[in-house]
């Protein structure tokens, strides 16, 4: 005989009477006998021939030729040990045997399988799914959820001999954005905060925002990395992402304060404090060409400063050009005593009267002309002076 046998206790004859099956290969089951063995009792001819021995709670099927008490001797096809107590159907409503909690993640393919025991088909039913997924009559859930967050499903188990509900939950997790591309960034110039460099070009899924993350941060000149956000639209259901990208923060160029054009002089004052007097907007040392205490040539001069900072790695040199005005000087004339010593008719004017002096080398000329004789009387003597040096006066 080939199988397994199962016994089953009766629930309509008698307590104690035996049903036993031979289970076949192909899954079918052969009913062997209906008839109540006592224990230690022997049930012959039940199959071709075949004996039944029931030895407390195991049973033998041997040959027509027998077995003994022990279940020893004759040709034994199957033996056993089985709970006679235990009753076994082929008519069995379904009963879920799957776990009833299930997780997964916004955006992240889920598939699992409900499962229940009992007679097939079974045909699996569900309400109130987390968006995104669904089920099939067999029990499987597919799907990729969208919305996160905790469901309770009911699940339906039913076959032709009755039905099984059973409440799962579903707990889906917030999901991680797809950053397919990170945004650029728009240089700054030192001293400015991150926040006004401008992120352009970054591509996500779900859509969302790209921010700075610490926008207040004001970095040193150089190309460096900063960190970035990005903030779905959906914050229910998706969380943030966070990366860095590369920002260029150039130099500052130092603001220089300094009159245009500068304080004129006259010939031949130097150059001092009073032109040369620029201020910068950091600390650094300013150079002067031309130099102070320099005397400029009359007319339109050029004056230049340059200006070093002393942090050199976040500013840059400046150098401004400015213009200073040299007047003419004029010289001062001296001519004493005033009015001229007197002159006795007819002597001549001689350098007794033209003695006229100057503030600068040069030489007069005067009217009347020395020799002059004047006539009696108050007469007007003029001094003309002319300056040596003609190359550093304007014309």
């Amino acid at each position: 005989m080939v199988g397994s046998p199962g016994v089953l206790k009766d629930t309509t004859n008698a307590a104690g009477a035996l049903y036993i099956y031979a289970i076949n290969t192909n899954g079918t089951t052969t009913l062997v006998s209906t008839n109540r063995i006592p224990i230690n009792d022997t049930y012959s001819n039940e199959i071709f021939g075949s004996s039944i021995f029931r030895e407390s709670d195991r049973i033998a099927i041997g040959t027509s030729g027998g077995i003994d008490q022990n279940g020893i001797s004759g040709r034994i096809l199957m033996y056993q040990v089985l709970n006679t107590t235990s009753v076994a159907s082929t008519n069995n409503p379904p009963t879920f045997t799957s776990t009833n909690s299930f997780s997964g993640t916004v955006g992240v393919v889920f598939s699992n399988t409900v499962t229940a025991s009992g007679s097939t088909p079974i045909t699996f039913t569900a309400s109130n799914l987390p968006a995104g997924l669904t089920n099939s009559t067999n029990g499987l859930i597919t799907g990729t959820p969208t919305t996160a967050g905790t469901n309770s499903v009911i699940f339906t188990a039913s076959n032709s001999f009755g039905a099984a509900w059973q409440t799962n939950t579903f707990v889906i997790a917030k999901g991680t954005p797809v950053i397919s591309n990170w945004p650029t960034a728009s240089p700054i110039t030192y001293g400015q905060a991150v926040s006004n460099s401008v992120l352009t070009g970054g591509v996500a899924n779900p859509t969302g925002s790209f921010t700075w993350t610490t926008p207040t941060n004001k970095p040193n000149a150089g190309i460096g990395l900063q960190g970035v956000t990005f903030t779905p639209l959906a914050t229910g259901d998706y969380n943030t992402a966070s990366n860095t990208v590369s920002l260029t923060v150039n130099k500052a160029t130092p603001v220089i304060t300094w009159s245009n054009p500068l304080i004129p002089l006259p010939y031949p004052s130097p150059l001092s404090s009073s032109q040369l007097n620029a201020s910068a907007s950091v600390p650094g040392t300013l150079t002067y060409s031309p130099t102070n205490g320099t005397v400029l040539n009359v007319g339109t001069n050029t004056v230049v400063v340059n200006f070093t900072p002393v942090d050199t790695n976040n500013y840059n040199s400046v150098t401004i050009t400015n213009t200073v005005v040299v007047n003419k000087a004029s010289p001062v004339l001296t001519w004493t005593p005033s009015p001229a010593a007197g002159l006795t008719y007819a002597a001549p004017l001689s350098s007794i009267q033209l003695n006229a002096t100057s503030s600068v080398a040069g030489t007069f000329s005067y009217i009347p002309t020395n020799g002059t004789v004047l006539n009696a009387g108050t007469n007007t003597l003029v001094a003309t002076f002319t300056p040596t040096q003609r190359i550093t006066q304007a014309d």
